[in-house]
């Protein structure tokens, strides 16, 4: 039962991550984060690709748990709940 809502607890988390770039570009400590790392290699033309292939990368893992969380949810919207199959 608790499965969606610990997929889009997990996206939330994920992309409010990215979308505070700005406090963590000001609060980073001896560990940067992903985005941060991600822009402070932008200032190196030689690791260009790398980073290009980090951001693609991303991007697909995104679209992806964007679909599954989707399928979960529709999954959990059937009309007899997801348990229908077998419950005859």
């Amino acid at each position: 039962i608790a499965f969606p809502a610990m997929v889009a607890a997990f996206l939330v988390s994920f992309t409010s991550s990215f979308d505070e770039f700005a406090l963590a570009f000001f609060l980073i400590g001896p560990d940067p984060t992903l985005p941060v790392y991600i822009y402070s290699q932008l200032r190196f033309p030689s690791r260009l690709p790398i980073i290009v292939t980090m951001a693609s990368v991303i991007m697909v893992v995104s679209v992806l748990m964007i679909v599954f969380s989707e399928y979960v949810r529709r999954w959990g919207n059937t009309p007899a709940g997801p348990r229908s199959e077998g419950a005859q």
